[in-house]
Order: structure tokens, then sequence, then C-alpha cells
């Protein structure tokens, strides 16, 4: 883990119980009472900023944190500058502001220019850069439009690999006042930027919305992938194909489980990017699967629309990144009630309590295939292993608490700008 450590505070409504809206009003009053000990009768107006409307990680959390920001009594809205678009429509279903200028069109300077009149105008008193290079476009439009706290976001455990960025991120640190992480080891990332001793870092977990009584987003499976699975017991991942999901790992594994048995079978469903080497690796791991005669035991499906959905039709979720933020596909595992076996990519403690819901190792495949193996060939140890993963999603996930823990990141901030 990096030399940067995570600053925390206490939470001031702890213990408290009711239902959910009960809960969101004593937390709201909270925050109005609090503002008006330091003399703000208006709710603070925050911009939350990021690069696109994809359909990552990281947009999601922002899709489901801004509503629950906005019940607790703040004004949230978003920017980003550049494409694609994918959830525009969904924030415009939620009634969500997205404000966007076109980087490719305008270029940098005018982005930033026109950027720093938009948030001047919309008199923002916290911009919150979210994710990537809106830690440069969204931070610098907000110190010329003067915005008196400046938040820094990083998602990831690996640094920033421009050598260029990681300057003009450094640079832009001499305006902000913190940075927010959604892994304890992306303090790795931070270690690579200048000016951070004096900044503070706050851990905010990833935020999902669950459904209190069932596992989350059910949906039958295509009939010919249930064809193809024919009753065995599945072993599924899920994620981006890009190199640091280490899908030959996974690949791996699933070679040596299924040389000693035909119970089991393996599914990779990996959403391909536009990028070239993205196309590249989904070509190589699929010659890799032809090529090894594994075809009848590994099913590289591609992309699948909501991918997150199909997962309780899944036996156990397997995990074999090699670096990681806090890993938005294990979350969703775990809410859909799956055992879950990872590589030690992350910080680990929120995703998995050891022998309770499932286990991590350092990629040795030995002992990823006997962890698979003992879970799956115990039909009670797998169902009490599922139930617990989400139990632990539900606890430690929650975009409720999220939004409640940002909100004082927030305040606390504001509070020091003063």
């Amino acid at each position: 883990m990096g030399t940067v450590t995570s600053h925390e505070f206490e939470d001031p409504l702890s213990g408290i119980s009711g239902s959910r809206d009960e809960i969101v009003g004593m937390r709201r009053d909270w925050i109005a009472a609090r503002l008006g000990e330091l003399g703000r009768r208006d709710p603070l107006r925050v911009l939350i900023g990021s690069n696109t409307l994809t359909c990552g990680g990281a947009e999601h959390q922002i899709l489901r944190l801004m509503p629950r920001l906005l019940e607790l009594g703040l004004e949230v809205e978003h920017f980003y500058h550049g494409g694609p678009h994918y959830l525009k429509s969904r924030f415009e279903s939620k009634g969500l502001a997205s404000h966007y200028l076109d980087l490719r069109t305008i270029g940098r300077w005018r982005l930033i220019r026109d950027a720093a009149t938009l948030f001047r105008t919309r008199r923002y008193d916290i911009a919150h850069a979210f994710v990537g290079t809106a830690n440069l476009y969204t931070r610098y439009a907000a110190v010329r439009a003067g915005i008196p706290v400046i938040l820094g976001g990083w998602r990831s455990r690996r640094p920033e690999r421009s050598f260029v960025l990681r300057l003009l991120y450094s640079y832009l640190n001499r305006w902000s006042g913190a940075w927010i992480i959604n892994s304890s080891t992306n303090t790795e990332a931070l270690d690579a930027f200048l000016g951070m001793k004096r900044l503070r870092t706050y851990l905010l977990p990833n935020a999902f919305d669950f459904d209190e009584n069932l596992p989350e987003k059910r949906s039958p499976l295509p009939q010919e992938i249930t064809d193809w699975i024919d009753g065995r017991r599945s072993i599924v991942i899920l994620g981006r194909a890009e190199k640091s999901k280490n899908y030959d790992l996974f690949i791996d594994v699933a070679a040596s489980v299924v040389s000693r048995r035909k119970d089991m079978c393996f599914v990779l469903i990996a959403s391909t990017d536009h990028i070239p080497e993205s196309r590249a690796l989904e070509q190589r791991l699929r010659n890799r699967i032809e090529n090894e005669g594994l075809s009848a035991d590994i099913l590289y499906t591609g992309r699948l629309d909501d991918a997150s959905a199909l997962l309780s039709n899944f036996s156990l979720f397997l995990f074999t990144s090699d670096v990681e933020g806090c890993p938005n596909a294990v979350i969703e595992a775990m809410a859909a009630g799956l055992p879950i076996v990872m590589t030690r990519s992350t910080d680990t403690k929120l995703l998995i309590s050891e022998g309770e819901n499932g286990y991590t190792s350092n990629g040795s495949v030995e002992e990823l295939s006997h962890h698979i193996e003992s879970i799956l060939d115990d039909s009670k140890i797998r169902m009490g292993f599922g139930e617990r993963s989400r139990e632990l999603a539900v606890r430690n996930f929650d975009s409720a608490d999220s939004a409640w823990l940002l909100a004082r990141i927030y305040l606390e901030e504001w509070n020091r700008s003063l």
C-alpha cells in the first residue's frame, strides 16, 4: 500500500435506526443543522466531473450517488467533456442535471475557459473531479472559476501512465483540498503525484442500489448459453477485455479444473472496447480457447446486454485481475448471491470474509482451482457462501450510506475553506 493514508472521521449518527426514509430524513436534518451552525442557509452546490457518460464503473457510480445526494438536501450537478454518451438518457430519466462541452470540437483551452464560465455562472461551492482526466479539466476550470472547494478522484491502483498528466495533476494539487478514492490500495497511485503531503485522502466505497428482499437483477440466461452449460456447475467472470483483467489466468484455472472433471464449466463475459488493443485481446483469447481444445468447457460470450442481471444464474464468480481499484463486477456478483474466489489485486477486506463468502489468492492456479472445487463440491457451503456475499454487499456498498459519507466529506471540506 502507498505512503498516502486515508483521512477518517466518525459518523455523527451511528447507531440510528428506522426505515430508509426515516434514516434519510435524519441525515438530511443533520446536514441542514450543521450548515446552519456554519452560517449557511442555502444547500451546498456541488459539481461532479467525469470524462464521459460511457457505461463505465465511475459513470454508474455517479448515476447512483447523485439521486442519493439530492435526497440529503445537496444541490448536485454533473459535467463531462467527451463521448460516448451511453448513460445520458438514464441521467435525463432521473432528472439529473448534466452539462457537456465537447473537448474534441473546441479544444482544451476553450474547454477550460467555457467550463470556467459555466461553473462561475452556476455558482458551485464544490467541484469534485470523480475520475481520470476530469482531474485536469474539471479541476483547472474550477480553479479559474474560483470555486472554494476542489477535490480530486482516483479509482485505480495503477498510477497515471502519462508523465505529463502526472505533472499537471500535481500542479493542480496546489488548489485542491483532498482526493477521494474507492479502495485503500489506490493510495499507491496517489504516491505518483507531487504535493500530496498537505492533502487529505478519503476512502469512499463504491455505491450500489439494493433491493431489500431479492438478490439484484435476476434475468434468465439466453437459451443458447443454458444449453451449452447443460446442467454443469458454472464459474463466471465479468469485465472489460483489457490486459489487467488477466483472463489468461481464468483460462489456466479453467483448464486445470476441467482436466480432472467434467461437471464444471467456465463462462467468460468480456465486453470489447473500440480500441484496437481490446479487440486484439479478444481475438487472442478466443484463439487460445480453440487451439487448446477448451471450447466445450470455456464459453467466451463477448458482451452481453445487462450482464450483471445474469450473474445469479451461475454457481461461482472467479476474478483474476492483476491490479484493481474497487471492482464493481465482484460487488455485482456478491449482490447476486455468488461465492467469490479472487486474486489479491486490491484491498479485499470489504469484499471477502475468508472462508465465509469466498477466498483470495496470490494468483496460484492450483490454489484458485482448489478453492473453486471446495466450494462447489458442497452445496451447503456454496449456498452459505452466496448468502454471506449478499450480506456483505448490502452492508458495505449501499448507495445511501456511500452518499451520506460523501455528503459529510463535502461538508468537511467546505467548512475547511471558510
